[in-house]
């Protein structure tokens, strides 16, 4: 039964996920490598083609070596990865040794619980460490995305409303504290019971809305 040294797997990123920024690949190259330190990844080799670096196992906390390439098709971009699985089959091949030593049964049964074991534990393994680089890629320009797409979609003057308590977030109304809903839009503006003016006289010059409930 024969295992790869290496395993190759790609995630694709699509760049209508990332409105509102101009991609390419050295940006992208340079989102990972700031993920990468900032987790303080040790990086073997770094250049415009690819990245190197190691990863500890969540399995058994041994490193695992890593090669990520960037590639461009057509409008979108794949993120290539390489697993090096050599530490992996060490610890099979370890894993058979003391199963050997310390079995009691018959050569079938052996071999049996041989290839079971190295089956089970090498597609494990694979799984998590496949699954520990995707994060790694996904946190690094996932996070980005929703900065590029809030580029995108809020403007200066919508953030002046977000920040202006008196005015409607939703579209620049300006509220007054009996609001409920925001005159001109209609979005709830606050949660709660409404607020009630004890002296409506004082309100004069302002636009009151209420709000009849039926009884059942």
């Amino acid at each position: 039964m024969a295992f790869p040294h290496t395993y190759k797997n790609k995630t694709e990123l699509l760049e209508n996920h990332f409105k509102g920024e101009k991609l390419n690949i050295d940006l992208l190259y340079e989102l990972l490598l700031k993920e990468i330190k900032l987790n303080k990844i040790q990086v073997h080799e770094s250049d415009d083609k690819s990245l190197k670096f190691s990863l500890n196992s969540k399995l058994f906390k041994y490193k695992f070596d890593v090669k990520l390439r960037i590639v461009k098709k057509r409008s979108d971009f794949n993120v290539l990865f390489e697993i090096e699985m050599e530490k992996t089959l060490q610890i099979i091949i370890a894993g058979i040794i003391l199963l050997a030593f310390f079995s009691f049964v018959s050569i079938k049964y052996f071999l049996i619980a041989s290839a079971l074991f190295s089956v089970l534990f090498y597609q494990l393994n694979l799984m998590i460490n496949s699954n520990t680089v995707e994060n790694l890629i996904k946190k690094a320009i996932g996070d980005n995305r929703y900065q590029f797409n809030s580029a995108e979609f809020i403007s200066e003057e919508q953030h002046e409303w977000i920040s202006d308590k008196n005015r409607c977030s939703g579209c620049g109304e300006y509220l007054d504290v009996t609001d409920v809903f925001c005159p001109d839009c209609g979005l709830r503006i606050k949660k709660g019971k409404p607020y009630v003016p004890y002296n409506i006289s004082k309100h004069n010059d302002k636009k009151l809305n209420y709000h009849y409930k039926k009884k059942n």
